[in-house]
């Protein structure tokens, strides 16, 4: 039987994957430049949504002896994330 991935090691391989993209940076710069991606397709509003989630961070860090929250809520809805992924136009393709 064939153990599904933990969320930890789906996470290391997408970090690791990033970090190709990049050309190699630290982990944490090729972490940054997913969680931006993400939530520049997911949130609604990515500017204050990150915010939330590395305050999110922060706590469970200085927590780290207790389960993380549950209860999470950002500034506005990061509850919409899990839906699928909105589609992000450039400026260049914007008319003007």
């Amino acid at each position: 039987m064939i153990q599904e991935p933990t969320s930890i090691q789906l996470l290391d391989a997408a970090v690791e994957q990033e970090r190709e993209t990049l050309g190699r940076p630290e982990p944490a710069v090729a972490l940054a430049s997913l969680l931006a991606r993400w939530l520049l397709v997911r949130s609604d509003n990515p500017h204050i949504d990150v915010v939330g989630l590395f305050a999110q961070a922060h706590a469970y860090v200085a927590n780290s002896n207790r389960p993380p929250s549950r209860d999470y809520t950002a500034a506005s809805n990061l509850s919409q994330a899990t839906q699928e992924p909105r589609q992000v136009e450039s400026k260049a393709s914007q008319p003007g």
